[in-house]
C-alpha cells in the first residue's frame, strides 16, 4: 500500500524507445502540492516540485527534446 497516494492531474508527453516506455507527468499529492514526474512503468525517473509556470513547463519540453535527439519516438494517445 502507498504511503502516500498520488492522484495525476495531467500527462504532457510520453515517449517510447523499443519495449522501453517514459511519460511525464503533474501529479498532487494529499496536502495538493503539485509534482513533475518523469516515470517508467516500473519506476520513478525524478519527481520535483511544480508550478505551472513557463519555466518548469520548459524543463519538462527540454528533457522530451533531448529524448528525442536520442532516437525517443512519441507514443500516440490510446497506444
Amino acid at each position: 500500500m502507498n504511503a502516500h497516494p498520488l492522484q495525476r492531474v495531467s500527462r504532457l508527453w510520453q515517449v517510447e524507445s523499443g519495449a522501453n516506455r517514459l511519460s511525464c507527468g503533474v501529479y498532487r499529492d494529499e496536502q495538493g502540492s503539485t509534482l513533475l514526474r518523469l516515470e517508467s512503468p516500473d519506476a520513478v525517473v525524478f519527481s520535483l516540485p511544480f508550478g505551472f509556470e513557463p519555466r518548469m513547463l520548459a524543463r519538462a519540453r527540454a528533457v522530451r527534446a533531448s529524448l528525442l535527439r536520442q532516437g525517443w519516438s512519441d507514443v500516440e494517445d490510446g497506444r
